[in-house]
């Protein structure tokens, strides 16, 4: 069985793939495993998933440069930037052509070389040439720094746990022309003695903001170290705290002194299979300061020639209900960035944002009013109109291209895959359709020829723009009621390109497309909507009103199964956030105390004991049901089954941050009615919790003072309810924990 460790990513170009499989075939006999790319094929889906599997599973990468590899535009030379982005500096550049050094990426030149002198006579196995670069390879990969490296680095992933968005990167900057002239803004703002803390991109839906970003990121080089796509459908990318530990991950794969400071300044180290590090900070801004105000010993003087950026795009897809967390800690925090720091953000413009960022508004870019913008869309309208046509022909259809996209990349893109399926045609009688909303109706209007055929898709699209998350098949058959599966797959496959398919589930393929289904697509520059109205305008509240029934009786079936029985995660991922719209009278404290039990039943199952992940979605979901009929004990009790999870998923801090809510709870109840044993009981238990979890944590003064605390309650119950047995129990336990702490 091959180490893991063992695993190697061979990334090159069809022009070297020759080479490669001698090489591979070499390193398998040496004891590697070599995971080889097909580097000439197109990007799709199938390849970025393929890369992304690759890169995940190996240990080290050696990245062969050749004429083909360096090419902007080429596969490989996408490989190495999704390399550098994912896994950091585990790679080992090998020089096997004659390159123009200004043709390779500027942060390729921070890791390892591998040159040869006489790269023509490597294409035999018996050249000392061929010879001396096999060498040099084991020679690197069986070394002491390639192994001390990989540790460290799988190190900070588990502690910091970032949320992987590599390949969605990828679908972005798939056809990126242009914007050279922000990028040259961007630097310009950067290296301004003036230390900005935060450059900030608006500009109207579709406009490119998310595609620039994700360049910047790939492609930035010694600029942009990290970023996180805040997407309105992927809840967890939007949480203030994974957001920071994403960011903090790429900028210690980018550089090394910020890496050993944090792993310092956390105390991150191995204990046996489990990671273990000082506490997390109990608030987001505190853990702000904790990651960014950081400012490592400048051992090669990196920080003092440039400032390092830290992107996040899409910060309007974090408001809910007119509040963004994430905005809120930017403001409140970005100014105490240090000076070898800085935020770049992306967003719409005239939302919450702009009023809660306002100290930094008069310096934000609208990139789509900026008059380089419009030379970019002639770009891209040029590439694709262009192709086969004279300038004279091609130029009136260009030209209305570009009147009628009203300043949106998407429009172009779109219209060209419209086209190129036959949807629409450039020489349509009724011309070309102004701006996103009229392209969508358009479409729209191509697939769902008649009132009647709209119908049957109306519910469905309704659930879509309501879900926070994509529908799987299986619950658009469950909630439509379309039982027969072949008439089902008839109508997904019926569904448009603009409400695209995912694997097994439907959602809008981009925010402004669910911003125009339900009327709220701004139609102009200066943020105006456009004309609603249309005839396939839906309402929102509709699909969440199914979801939530559908839901609700989803999560009876399941907890009516049997104790072992896996839940479905949808429905405990999907459900909180339509409570609401279930019919009135469906929430109780009666029917809440009913779902509790049952999912305590579930949880407390150690027999059969479930993934964390789906003890999670149940133990957040009980808290949300609790929340909703607001019912105290009922909260305290799913803020224990939370911490329990965090305790079992190694996030100490958010475990104990989830017992101290507890506590504070049953603290208030106990005092409200001093003579209930039961809530004396409940107050001693979230004592002992608190005391393991800092006994976890290695802080044995806390853990001692809620330990003892707790203990003084289990003694005085179990002294006045001796019949208990329960109770004697708990007291039991108390002891073994006070015992390990010793005298």
């Amino acid at each position: 069985m091959i180490e893991p460790r063992r695993k190697i990513f061979l990334s090159y170009n069809a022009d070297r793939r020759d080479l490669v499989r001698l090489i591979a075939a070499d390193l398998e006999r040496a004891g590697f495993e070599t995971w080889m790319d097909i580097a000439d094929i197109p990007h799709s889906e199938p390849w970025r998933a393929r890369i992304m599997e690759g890169l995940r599973t190996s240990h080290w990468v050696l990245v062969f440069l050749s004429q083909g590899s360096t090419r902007p535009n080429s596969v490989c030379h996408d490989e190495i930037a999704m390399v550098l982005h994912t896994r950091g500096p585990i790679v080992t550049p090998i020089l096997v052509d004659d390159i123009d050094p200004s043709t390779i990426r500027d942060d390729l030149n921070e890791t390892q070389w591998l040159k040869v002198p006489d790269w023509k006579a490597l294409g035999t196995t018996i050249t000392p040439a061929y010879q001396s670069l096999l060498n040099g390879i084991l020679s690197v990969l069986d070394g002491e720094q390639a192994r001390t490296l990989a540790d460290k680095l799988d190190l900070l992933r588990r502690w910091l746990a970032p949320m992987e968005q590599a390949g969605e990167m990828s679908r972005l900057v798939d056809g990126f022309v242009g914007r050279e002239w922000l990028r040259a803004i961007v630097d310009q703002r950067r290296q301004e003695p003036a230390n900005p803390n935060l450059i900030w991109l608006a500009g109207a839906p579709g406009t490119g903001k998310s595609a620039f970003a994700a360049w910047l990121a790939l492609h930035g080089h010694a600029n942009v170290t990290g970023i996180n796509l805040c997407r309105f459908f992927n809840a967890d990318r939007n949480v203030p705290a994974n957001v920071l530990r994403t960011l903090a991950f790429r900028l210690a794969l980018r550089v090394p002194e910020y890496c050993d400071a944090i792993l310092h300044k956390f105390d991150v180290r191995r204990d046996g299979d489990n990671v273990r590090h000082r506490e997390w900070p109990q608030s987001d801004a505190q853990l702000f300061q904790e990651l960014f105000t950081v400012v490592p010993p400048d051992t090669r003087g990196a920080l003092r020639k440039q400032r390092f950026l830290l992107a996040i795009d899409g910060l309007e897809e974090t408001l809910r209900d007119g509040k963004s967390p994430l905005t809120e800690l930017l403001a409140a925090c970005a100014e105490t960035l240090p000076t070898w720091l800085c935020l770049v953000i992306t967003c719409r413009p005239y939302t919450v944002v702009d009023r809660t960022l306002g100290h930094y508004l008069p310096r934000r870019l609208r990139l789509d009013l900026a008059p380089d913008h419009d030379s970019d869309l002639r770009a891209f309208a040029k590439a694709w109109l262009g192709a086969g046509r004279t300038e004279a022909e091609a130029e009136p259809r260009i030209a209305d291209v570009l009147a009628k996209s009203q300043g949106a990349f998407l429009y172009l893109r779109e219209l060209r895959t419209a086209v190129e399926e036959g949807t629409i045609r450039l020489d349509d009688p009724r011309g070309l359709p102004v701006g996103l909303s009229g392209l969508y109706e358009r479409w729209f209007a191509h697939d769902f020829s008649t009132d009647t055929v709209w119908d049957t898709y109306r519910p469905l699209t309704e659930i879509a723009v309501a879900a926070r998350q994509p529908v799987p098949f299986a619950w658009v058959r469950r909630l439509l009621g379309w039982t027969n599966p072949g008439e089902a797959n008839r109508r997904f496959d019926r569904l448009s390109s603009l409400l695209k398919p995912r694997p097994n589930a439907v959602a809008p393929f981009h925010e402004s497309l669910r911003d125009w289904l339900t009327g709220a697509l701004p139609g102009g520059a200066d943020g105006t909507p456009a004309t609603s109205g249309h005839p396939f305008e839906v309402e929102a509240e509709n699909g969440r009103r199914a979801l939530a029934g559908g839901l609700w009786d989803g999560l009876h079936r399941d907890l009516g199964a049997a104790l072992a029985a896996h839940p479905d995660m949808f429905v405990l991922t999907e459900l909180p956030v339509h409570l609401g719209f279930l019919p009135a009278g469906t929430l109780t404290r009666e029917t809440v105390g009913d779902v509790l039990a049952r999912v305590s039943d579930k949880l407390s199952n150690e027999t059969n004991p479930l993934p964390l992940a789906e003890q999670w979605g149940l133990a957040d979901l009980a808290w949300h049901l609790a929340d909703h009929v607001d019912h105290d004990a009922a909260r305290a009790w799913a803020w224990i089954e939370r911490g329990d999870v965090q305790q079992g998923q190694g996030d100490l801090a958010a475990a104990l941050g989830s017992y101290r809510a507890s506590l504070a709870i049953r603290e208030r109840l106990a005092a409200a009615d001093p003579g209930n044993a039961g809530w004396q009981r409940d107050v001693a238990v979230s004592n002992a919790k608190l005391g393991a979890a800092c006994l976890a944590n290695q802080d044995p003064a806390q853990a001692r003072r809620f330990l003892l605390a707790g203990r003084a309650i289990m003694a005085g119950l179990v002294a006045r309810y001796p019949d208990w047995v329960e109770w004697k129990r708990d007291l039991a336990w108390v002891d073994g924990q006070l015992a390990a702490l010793g005298p």
